[in-house]
């Protein structure tokens, strides 16, 4: 929420907006990025490549993002065992299909 109206007694109105994009990590760069660069949050504008080009992107949580893009209840486990089979097999055959 913000201040969308203003006296000399205060705020009057108070307004909300609300930004949409296009993914999950414009999103995270858009918001982080107006963080370090000490830009209003309450504007949905792009950040520029010279901005861009300013962002410590060690210091951004990409969670969400990797959350969106890394599969969930995989058990690596099994997944390991599978390419090992695959390996043993191509190493003993020399080549493999399914």
């Amino acid at each position: 929420t913000w201040c969308s109206s203003k006296t000399i007694f205060g705020c009057t109105e108070e307004s909300r907006s609300y930004c949409c994009f296009k993914s999950i990590l414009a999103k995270i760069i858009n918001r982080e990025g107006r963080k370090q660069l000490g830009l209003s949050l309450e504007t949905c504008e792009g950040i520029t490549v010279e901005q861009l080009q300013k962002l410590d992107f060690s210091k951004i949580d990409m969670t969400e993002f990797q959350n969106s893009v890394v599969p969930k209840n995989v058990d690596l486990g099994d997944k390991a065992e599978k390419i090992r089979e695959r390996v043993n097999k191509q190493a003993v055959g020399g080549y493999y299909s399914e």
